[in-house]
């Protein structure tokens, strides 16, 4: 099976607290945990060989994530 896109996590964290999110009960175990950039961009490579074209960052607040910059200048 083949996909044209894919929907990436790189951080769980979130400054705001939305009453009707119900992520909190899932995204726990998992708080301050981060993708490395050098982690994502193998990934990301990986993604473009299987032919992902496009990538949606979900979860958490993804301008929270360090290095989003640099993740969105490398997925161009």
């Amino acid at each position: 099976m083949k996909f044209d896109n894919i929907a990436f996590v790189w951080t769980y964290e979130c400054n705001t607290s939305c009453e009707y999110c119900y992520a909190e009960k899932y995204i726990e175990p998992y708080k301050g945990q981060e993708l490395s950039f050098e982690r994502y961009k193998e990934i990301a490579l990986q993604l473009k060989e299987n032919g992902v074209k496009y990538i949606m960052f979900i979860w958490g607040e993804p301008a929270l994530w360090t290095h989003i910059n640099e993740a969105i200048k490398f997925a161009r």
